[in-house]
């Protein structure tokens, strides 16, 4: 299996190449990533490249 955070390091370092660092994570970006997680400043990366919305826990999304 593979994490979100994980994911996004995959997909940004395949965008960004393997060098890429991305600026310091926020916090404001989503509520449920803090920026003491590993993965914060890449999940970040994503939402300001507009690669991600993120989505909405209310209502929440199943599929049917």
């Amino acid at each position: 299996m593979v994490t979100r955070a994980q994911m996004a390091i995959f997909l940004m370092r395949g965008i960004a190449g393997q060098d890429f660092v991305p600026s310091p994570a926020m916090g404001n970006v989503f509520n449920d990533i803090p920026t003491s997680a590993f993965a914060a400043a890449w999940i970040e990366e994503f939402k300001t490249r507009q690669i991600t919305g993120g989505c909405s826990a209310n209502p929440p999304l199943y599929l049917s």
